[in-house]
């Protein structure tokens, strides 16, 4: 199973449709800071499925968006949040936490607009960084994450 993982898309569109209009068998999350963006593309490309946490955008406040989130995905765990609450520009500590109270296996943040993946123990923290390269120091990147068997891959694509 893939996961394919946006964060801060900000509006701008087209990076994600052409992700997903080639990655049609993939499971789709969406880390906030304009989730409508997320319901805009998926509603071109139905059929697939999405999850999503708001962000801390004006768009996301009045999204009705959960902000926290945890899914279970191929038996893995998985807490996804923004990250603003979080204090995610100080570190992934609050996550850690975040993981250990939810069980998750798997924890995926955005917010910062920067690729992060790092591994504890048997917790993955993951930011797939700006799908929108908005404010990025680095471009247009997201995330993949391929479940195996309860193992956890994952991996940063620049656009």
């Amino acid at each position: 199973m893939k996961l394919i993982i946006f964060s801060d898309s900000h509006g701008l569109l087209h990076y994600m449709r052409e992700i997903v209009s080639r990655s049609r068998d993939c499971t789709f999350l969406h880390l906030g800071d304009n989730v409508r963006d997320m319901e805009t593309v998926m509603g071109e490309y139905p059929g697939s499925a999405v999850y999503q946490v708001s962000g801390n955008s004006y768009e996301d406040l009045y999204s009705g968006a959960q902000r926290e989130r945890v899914v279970t995905v191929e038996g893995v765990r998985i807490f996804m949040a923004h990250g603003h609450r979080h204090d995610v520009r100080q570190g992934v500590s609050a996550l850690r936490d975040a993981a250990a109270t939810h069980a998750a296996n798997l924890v995926l943040f955005g917010h910062t607009h920067v690729p992060y993946s790092e591994c504890f123990g048997d917790v993955w923290v993951v930011n797939p960084g700006s799908i929108s390269g908005i404010r990025s120091t680095v471009g247009v990147t997201y995330a993949e994450v391929v479940i195996e068997g309860g193992i956890v891959i994952p991996r940063i694509v620049g656009v």
